[in-house]
């Protein structure tokens, strides 16, 4: 027999003051079991239903959303069992209908979506064109920068100018991505280095120099670094998780079309 929770059944105020603080370390066992499951565990499947639904509502009311607390207790039971949702007898039929399209139809989505996806695809074919045109400039850029004859100095600048890129990606992109999201949020990371982007490719034409192109091409390893730790995180963040793999998989889908 299916259990049905209504939030006329929650004692809220008695509950609030009955519950103890869960910390990052009661929870730790049960990731744990997840990971040797292979699964993604669910952290709201960590709490009961009337817990859930007042974390909830209790987050809406302290964001300044009273007015739809309700419905961030609804949204969170729907989470909590998402493959049940239809069991749940607290949504109305409108949200129902509109759960069972997404079931049924999970290409659809709204423009938002579709936009927001192209863009980040856009993020992943611009990193694309720069790896190719860095690579092209290897052609030319020895002789023009006098650093061309076949020494061992020559050989090892020109393999330093054209291998920084993906060191500074490495060794400093992917390590200031976790304060860029954290102080500036995912869209604030992604302009900062979609501006940082724009700009170098443009600085390193107008090099005069292998140490002017050396800079501009280590500023970008930066920006390419930082970037491609945070657009995939975000298009998975934004897509429904019955397509969710087949969304990410536009950001390396660009990155090759535009090689």
């Amino acid at each position: 027999m299916t259990e049905k929770t209504t939030f006329s059944d929650v004692d809220y105020t008695s509950h609030k003051e009955n519950t103890k603080e869960t910390t990052i370390h009661d929870e730790a066992p049960q990731r744990q079991a997840s990971v040797a499951l292979n699964i993604v565990d669910n952290p709201l499947r960590r709490t009961n239903k009337e817990q859930t639904v007042l974390d909830a509502r209790t987050f809406a009311e302290s964001h300044g959303m009273a007015d739809d607390a309700a419905l961030f207790g609804r949204a969170a039971l729907v989470a909590r069992d998402p493959e049940r949702f239809e069991t749940i007898p607290d949504l109305t039929e409108e949200e129902r209908a509109a759960l069972i399209y997404e079931r049924d139809h999970k290409w659809h989505g709204p423009k938002m979506l579709w936009y927001s996806i192209g863009l980040c695809a856009i993020g992943a074919a611009t990193q694309g064109w720069d790896q190719t045109g860095s690579n092209g400039a290897n052609l030319s850029f020895p002789e023009e920068f006098g650093i061309g004859t076949k020494s061992a100095y020559d050989t090892w600048i020109v393999g330093l100018v054209n291998s920084i890129i993906f060191l500074t990606a490495g060794l400093i992109g992917a390590f200031i991505v976790d304060p860029l999201n954290k102080y500036l949020g995912r869209r604030g990371e992604i302009f900062l280095t979609a501006a940082c982007l724009t700009a170098t490719p443009i600085g390193s034409g107008f090099a005069q120099s292998w140490q002017g192109l050396f800079a501009a091409r280590f500023i970008m390893g930066i920006g390419i670094g930082a970037k491609n730790a945070t657009v995939p995180i975000y298009s998975a963040e934004m897509a429904p998780a019955r397509i969710r793999g087949a969304l990410v998989m536009f950001w390396q889908l660009w990155v090759v079309i535009e090689c």
